[in-house]
């Protein structure tokens, strides 16, 4: 459950800065939209074949191999702007990835919840995973505009990585 809370922040704070970022460069909401038709479209394209993985791997070390890809992404990023390299056509596919790993997490931490969860409170894990989700989409969107309107993108993506690093090392723990 605590992993899914970092995960899911880490999920809202991207979406929040990169669309902010996007239209902060471009003042183009149609990018912003392709923004999001890249971090959606692997859930679209390979979702079913990261529930293959799921069903053949353990779950957690799909979940660690996500905030690991999630960390190098957010560190990509950060770096990127860091250093004035600020591209949407270096973002785009970054996100992609991000994608990625949200179709993979989607498939292994919903099949994880029914393998380590016993049968009667299955429901009650279940809801208590909705909760995370919803609870960090309100509270991280929330921290990322205040992120953004201190320190801007870098802050954001710095954000974005403490988060994967947190959640890869409870993860190992």
């Amino acid at each position: 459950w605590f992993s899914g809370v970092i995960y899911y922040s880490a999920r809202w704070v991207e979406i929040i800065t990169t669309g902010w970022i996007v239209l902060e460069l471009t003042g183009s909401p149609f990018l912003v939209g392709l923004s999001g038709f890249f971090r959606v479209l692997p859930m679209l394209i390979l979702g079913s074949f990261f529930g293959a993985i799921a069903d053949r791997f353990r779950r957690v070390d799909m979940l660690i191999g996500i905030h690991a890809a999630g960390l190098l992404a957010a560190l990509s990023l950060m770096s990127a702007f860091m250093l004035g390299i600020e591209s949407i056509w270096i973002m785009f596919p970054i996100i992609a990835c991000i994608g990625c790993g949200s179709a993979a997490d989607f498939s292994a931490r919903s099949n994880l919840i029914s393998e380590i969860q016993e049968r009667p409170l299955l429901a009650k894990s279940m809801s208590l995973e909705s909760l995370s989700m919803n609870g960090a989409k309100i509270t991280a969107a929330l921290g990322a505009g205040v992120l953004l309107s201190v320190g801007g993108a870098t802050l954001g993506y710095a954000c974005l990585a403490i988060l994967y690093g947190c959640g890869l090392a409870w993860l190992l723990a």
